[in-house]
């Protein structure tokens, strides 16, 4: 969805490095949410300052950049606190106290930030010390610039806290204070400015008698620098390493087995890897060799990594349990409301990768660009071409896809608007069905945007009972009769069939009990007596950008003279920006992650269940997890 109220990000969330464009090839940070199928990640290791064995020289750059995305605790990244704080290409807020902090290793810093008639005061303290002052107020906006550049400061470790303070120039309108990006200038004799740390990333789990990949990945890396080897134990009963790659371009790698549960590893490369804040070093390939059940581990060793001028650190032992599942038939992944956030979208798609490497489709839920333009059908379609995707991509129209017209008043046909739409999504209608690896999924659309319409006399008097807008949906019988004939045909196959609609059913998910998303089907009648006789369908529908944490992000819906089973309805989240309730009158604002957010799902099918996550990719993390019994 999201009408005329799209805010866009202008930046990369610094999680991700966009090069990465196999589907083995992927940077981020997650945690075990508790899930049979977990994606795990298992940080370690520790800061030396004064010389010691884990930390790399800054070689070839004495400036570090901290984006205002760069989020978090450790080193060389912000953490915000406080409610009100908006994040997009810069960072604000307006409410008396908040505050962000950040860490670093260097001499000096410096804040940057747009000076503007709204901006106020903001509060510095170094260390703990006295709090400096630095106005941000300009009579005009000025692009990001230096508002406060500290003194030289003793070359070391600082913690560093900009509190808004509520203060303001009188000719100031508002009190925001903001921050752009920070620069820190590390001494050229300092060598030691960062902790090496290292993780492994995986599914979360090996599905029984597969091989999947294993990635090991070096973090807040500050430094060129050059791998030179390793030792891998496994459980060889439950899990086996058959192979290790390198993933920077240059690096070889050599492995030799020493036993039948060990392996050991050597780097070699022409040239020292280049710095950044997260490498992907090493691709490891596990087979599972246990039952379903067990879990084994693997266990990194001795891992050595030299910094460009030759001084070695030894990285501490990494330990992984990898759990063994069964065999899903069919694993695929859902997203919705791309609208414009490629680097969001280009995030979400890497990151797939690696949670689920197996996966059998793409679903794009809807609003696939910002406004239907042939450009952005382009950008979204080459960002698919850059990663190892599924082959299978299947797309259901949203009302993005119509609002070229809308914004040049409608002078962009009606017939163009749809061409492009199909041209992209390789069919010739709005509604649609496809059957990927034995499991159908029927697509419905609006056949008309009602923009075109809203004057002509036999729509007019409707436009009331519509709730007066032009995004809602419009099903011909023919299209209705066509749901209706797809859900006899596989209802008798004791298999789920999966329904994906842009648009948001009233009195289903998050955020269709109120406004604006009481009255987005005309035919809403009629399409929810038809669900309701079909258990075995589960709805899709993404337009609220409503989180995939709500109790209610996933629902069984009863229609009253349907199946006493009812249907299932399920919130795909979105990729750009996320909204929520306004309050008990309805009505939206931005959601805490604003632009940040990008949220979407993922499915595996077994022969009695479909189980259903939400992933929430700006922190690489599971979410919630619903699941639908498959019956008779």
């Amino acid at each position: 969805m999201k009408n005329d109220k799209s805010q866009k990000k202008n930046k990369n969330s610094g999680v991700f490095e966009k090069e990465m464009n196999r589907r083995d090839f992927l940077q981020g940070t997650t945690k075990t949410a508790g899930l049979a199928l977990g994606f795990s990640i298992f940080p370690f290791g520790g800061l030396q300052l004064n010389g010691g064995q884990t930390a790399l020289a800054a070689a070839n750059s004495n400036v570090i950049t901290i984006s205002n995305l760069d989020q978090g605790t450790g080193l060389f990244e912000v953490n915000f606190q406080g409610t009100g704080w908006g994040h997009g290409s810069d960072s604000y807020n307006n409410n008396t106290g908040a505050y962000f902090e950040f860490e670093f290793i260097g001499d000096r810093f410096r804040l940057l930030g747009a000076k503007d008639p709204r901006h106020g005061i903001a509060g510095i303290s170094i260390d703990g010390g006295p709090e400096q002052k630095s106005d941000l107020y300009a009579p005009k906006r000025q692009p990001a610039g230096v508002y406060y550049e500290s003194p030289e400061l003793e070359a070391g470790k600082h913690k560093v806290k900009v509190i808004v303070t509520g203060e303001k120039n009188i000719e100031a309108s508002n009190t925001f204070v903001v921050l752009d990006h920070i620069e820190v200038d590390i001494p050229e004799d300092t060598s030691l400015i960062q902790a090496v740390q290292a993780d492994v990333q995986h599914a979360g789990f090996i599905q029984e008698g597969v091989h999947t990949p294993v990635i090991l990945r070096l973090n807040q890396v500050f430094s060129d620098f050059v791998p030179k080897s390793m030792n891998i134990h496994f459980d060889n009963s439950i899990l086996k390493v058959t192979d290790v790659t390198g993933v920077q371009e240059g690096l070889q790698v050599q492995m030799e087995e020493i036993s039948k549960n060990a392996v050991a590893v050597k780097f070699t490369s022409k040239n020292p890897l280049k710095q950044q804040k997260t490498v992907n070093l090493a691709k490891i390939n596990v087979k599972a060799q246990g039952k379903v059940g067990s879990t084994g581990s693997i266990t990194i060793k001795d891992l050595v990594v030299a910094d460009a001028v030759g001084r070695e650190t030894v990285i501490s032992e990494l330990k992984v349990s990898i759990p063994i599942t069964r065999k899903a038939i069919m694993s695929f992944n859902i997203i919705s409301d791309i609208q414009g956030d490629t680097g969001d979208f280009d995030t979400a798609l890497k990151q797939m990768n690696i949670i689920n490497p197996n996966s059998k489709a793409l679903i794009i839920n809807g609003d696939i660009t910002n406004g239907g333009g042939i450009g952005e059908y382009e950008t979204v379609r080459n960002i698919i071409n850059n990663n190892a995707v599924p082959f299978t991509i299947i797309s259901s129209i949203g009302n993005h896809e119509f609002y070229e017209a809308k914004w040049n008043n409608y002078k962009t046909s009606e017939e163009e608007i749809f061409s492009r739409f199909y041209d992209f999504a390789g069919v010739d209608k709005p509604y649609y069905s496809k059957v990927v690896k034995g499991i159908p999924f029927i697509v419905l659309g609006t056949e008309k945007y009602m923009g075109f319409y809203q004057n002509a006399p036999d729509v007019k008097e409707q436009f009331p009972k519509w709730n007066g807008g032009i995004d809602q949906v419009y099903m011909s019988d023919k299209q209705l009769d066509f749901l209706r004939s797809q859900l006899e045909k596989y209802s008798k196959q004791n298999i789920p069939v999966f329904v994906l609609s842009h648009h948001v059913l009233k009195d289903t998910v998050s955020g269709s009990r109120q406004s604006p998303y009481l009255n987005d089907y005309m035919q809403y009648d009629e399409i929810m007596s038809i669900l309701g006789d079909y258990p075995n369908a589960i709805f899709f529908s993404g337009h609220s950008h409503w989180t995939l944490e709500l109790p209610d992000w996933a629902v069984n819906v009863k229609v009253s003279g349907g199946n006493k089973k009812g249907f299932t309805a399920i919130n795909t989240g979105a990729i750009q920006t996320g909204w929520m309730s306004a309050g008990p009158n309805g009505g939206e604002v931005v959601s805490p992650e604003g632009g940040l957010f990008n949220q979407a799902l993922q499915l595996d099918v077994f022969e009695d269940e479909v189980v259903i996550k939400g992933r929430n990719f700006r922190t690489n993390s599971w979410m919630q997890e619903y699941v639908v019994k498959i019956g008779k």
